[in-house]
């Protein structure tokens, strides 16, 4: 029998051949589907590509037939059409290849030499037809050209017809927006779909991405906050969210085995019914050496639902007893444990299966969301897939940090190394948490670190589910540990304490100069990304209708609560009133309700404290500006933490509402006459995080964005940012950066070795 030491030699048995125009060699090369040195690619009915490769039916080789006194070669029946598939990971590489051959096939589908939608068609006619005379008749009869992974049917529900789109979803959200996965099979949740075979041998189980799956090198952030559909992972969303979906055509109802974690094949899934708004909520418990525990005083706090103000349940409250416990399972994992001295890879590795459970888990978390912060649920589902894009991205980005490397004449080289500096403390905010405590736990995580989280008690529910996720990727105890609690009574010890190395504190600028001052003691390394009050400046040679989209989203998405929005309009003279009247309109039909309905965009403020704060921003505004919009509670939501939009027309610079930040759904617009009236504007506040240019003349933006002195500037656009780019303020906006290799320089140290090649003169001292 023939044998075959690899693809490239299984691509070599001769029965098809195409050859591939220049541009299209290195190409096929490099996905792995030509051998080195050769312009085209082969196919062959030969058993060893029909049955190892393309996992189709038997297909005897000629020499093996020819020994057993079988049919010749030219005896052998051909191939039955429409066998090509895509099911098989391992032919992948030639599948693909073969779709750059010739005319391109539908995206999707393997390349068959016949017009397999074509059969379809024919079979679908035929049942038409014999469905006229016999109405009960069932499933379609195939054509004789198609074996049954090339009939696609619709997903559906297990035992229950496709669910028709909700009010405001297209069949878009409902049907997933890439290539159809098997041929109407839903895959199995985050199932490699490897297109480089090299790749496959080398990426652990379970973790290794094909081209169909979201990479996470493609680090653009802003579709995740507001369009779900741009998730791939999240095609199998329905309006109530409570049933999976059931793999290939349409089971019987009832249960099946999940596939478990780290199973070959299977991403972790869970088939169960998601959790929903309604469902009752665990009482969030402090995660501390790898368990979860009420406090060790035995105090609690409550926490409210923001669409009600009523109690959703009670939280275990941590004094300094408890941040002392945490602090030590932390620095012990550290100094003894396995985690800071584990090779990068399989630390990585822990990461990617944080951000896979995740995934599985997102509808769940998103509604958790919802009913913690009052964020609204189609923005929810964005943040919660971001979160475990964070996992995925910083997994990634550890295994390609380096450091440098100098030759120093011809006797010494010098070059330095990242080291994890110890123990970190992390305390983040209450809007958006997941996201931004993902934020910060997976760089943490990365360099080897070992972190204390404690998240603001207006929104613990988030950070508990978050302890649960990464407890199911069984990390070593002690690495991730959670304290529940107030800043005076958690937040301050952890400071404080001599045993954290660094703090990372997203916040109100007041509590990050509080925050540095009370670790001043102990020289900890701080990282501070505190408030803003961005502009967004509009010239009259912008785009007005994108400006106009861009400063509605900005202000009011994320329910107004959000560090990088842009909540001062400053507008050139000449298009001043026309703007404001457009921005006015569009603020009066933003649609403020139940934050459990896929079409509302602005839900309740996070707490009633805040929300009389930001009332009391609103009643300055009436008197130091012109309400154009908003100001006031909806009248059909009597309860929680509701307010309209609101927009403010001719503020002046020294008014409350354009110096202080507000935090809320409330914008001021200003006019300028001048670029230098506006870079004025533009600079006067004490804050410097973000802002935003609107023009037509690009020269004139860059040198107005230059000019602004701020920590990140947006040129005709809305927030979209590279994970891999730096994010962080200027002024009382915060100190040191975050994302790519910059959350890495504050997580690790870095050494420098340098190293003696040769014998080199050493002066000698008393000899």
């Amino acid at each position: 029998m023939r044998t075959s030491s690899g693809f490239a030699k299984c691509c070599r048995a001769t029965a098809y051949s195409r050859r591939t125009p220049d541009g299209q060699t290195s190409a096929l090369r490099h996905r792995g589907a030509l051998p080195r040195g050769r312009a085209h690619i082969e196919r062959s009915p030969a058993r060893r590509i029909w049955r190892r490769l393309l996992h189709r039916r038997r297909r005897i080789h000629v020499a093996d037939r020819a020994s057993q006194g079988h049919r010749t070669r030219t005896q052998l029946r051909r191939p039955r059409r429409g066998a090509g598939t895509r099911e098989a990971e391992g032919a992948r590489a030639v599948l693909q290849a073969v779709e750059l051959l010739g005319p391109s096939p539908r995206r999707g589908r393997a390349s068959c030499r016949c017009r397999v939608h074509a059969l379809r068609e024919r079979a679908r006619r035929r049942h038409r037809a014999a469905s006229t005379k016999h109405p009960g008749r069932g499933r379609v009869r195939l054509h004789p050209g198609l074996h049954h992974r090339q009939r696609r049917d619709r997903a559906r529900l297990r035992g229950q017809p496709l669910p028709a789109p909700g009010e405001g979803e297209g069949l878009g959200q409902l049907w997933s927006h890439g290539p159809l996965p098997r041929r109407g099979r839903d895959r199995r949740p985050q199932l490699p779909r490897h297109a480089n075979l090299r790749q496959r041998r080398t990426a652990p189980a379970g973790q290794h991405q094909g081209s169909d799956v979201e990479d996470p090198r493609d680090h653009r952030v802003h579709h995740s906050l507001h369009d779900p559909r741009a998730q791939r992972h999240a095609s199998h969303w329905y309006p109530q969210g409570s049933q999976p979906r059931a793999r290939g055509r349409c089971h019987a109802a009832g249960d099946r085995r999940p596939w478990n974690a780290g199973e070959s094949g299977g991403g972790g899934a869970d088939i169960r019914r998601r959790w929903r708004v309604t469902d009752p909520v665990k009482q969030p418990l402090h995660y501390i050496d790898g368990e979860f525990r009420s406090g060790i005083e035995g105090h609690t706090f409550e926490t409210l639902n923001p669409s009600t103000n009523r109690v959703i349940t009670e939280v275990a409250e941590g004094r300094e007893a408890d941040i002392d416990a945490a602090v030590a399972a932390a620095r012990r994992a550290f100094d003894e444990g396995p985690w800071p001295g584990m090779p990068v890879k399989e630390r990585a590795g822990y990461l990617t299966r944080i951000a896979e459970i995740m995934e599985s888990s997102g509808d769940e978390v998103a509604q958790l969301e919802v009913m913690d912060t009052g964020l609204p649920i189609k923005q929810a589902k964005g943040q919660a897939a971001r979160a475990a894009q964070n996992f995925r991205f910083f997994a990634r980005m550890i295994q390609d940090l380096g450091g440098e490397a100098h030759r120093f004449g011809a006797e010494f080289l010098n070059y330095t190394i990242h080291k994890p500096v110890g123990v970190a403390g992390l305390i983040t905010p209450w809007n958006t948490p997941l996201m931004l405590e993902s934020w910060k736990i997976a760089p943490c995580l990365a360099s080897g670190c070992t972190a204390v989280l404690k998240p603001a008690e207006w929104s613990p529910i988030t950070a508990s589910k978050l302890a649960e996720l990464i407890a199911e990727a069984d990390l070593p105890p002690g690495v991730f540990n959670v304290v529940h609690g107030f800043g005076e009574s958690a937040g301050a010890p952890l400071v404080t304490h001599p045993g954290v190395d660094l703090i990372s504190f997203t916040g109100e600028t007041t509590t990050g100069k509080t925050i540095i001052r009370n670790g001043a003691d102990t020289l900890k390394r701080n990282s501070m990304e505190l408030g803003g009050k961005s502009p967004v400046v509009v010239f009259a040679d912008a785009d007005l209708e994108r400006a106009v989209d861009a400063a509605v989203f900005g202000v009011y998405s994320l329910n107004g609560e959000r560090c990088t929005a842009g909540s001062r309009l400053l507008v050139e003279d000449s298009i001043y009133d026309d703007f404001v009247a457009a921005a006015g309109q569009r603020a009066t039909g933003v649609r403020v309700g139940d934050p459990t309905d896929m079409s509302t965009e602005l839900g309740p403020l996070i707490h009633p404290e805040h929300y009389e704060r930001v009332v009391g921003y609103v009643d300055s505004g009436k008197q130091e500006g012109r309400l154009i919009a908003g100001g006031e509670r909806p009248g059909d939501l009597p309860d929680g933490n509701f307010l309209e939009a609101t927009l403010f027309a001719d503020v002046d610079r020294t008014a409350r509402v354009f110096q202080e930040e507000i935090f809320g759904p409330v914008l001021v617009a200003t006019r300028f006459s001048s670029t230098e009236e506006a870079i004025e504007l533009a600079n006067d506040v004490r804050y410097g995080l973000a802002g935003y240019v609107w023009s037509g003349d690009l020269t004139k933006a860059h040198n107005v964005a230059q000019s602004i002195d701020t920590g990140m500037v947006w040129i005709n656009s809305q927030n979209v940012r590279d994970l891999r780019m730096p994010f962080g303020g200027v002024k009382e906006s915060g100190m040191g950066r975050e994302g790519g290799h910059y959350s890495f320089e504050f997580y690790c140290e870095l050494e420098t070795i340098h190293v003696a090649l040769g014998k080199h003169h050493i002066p000698r001292f008393g000899a």
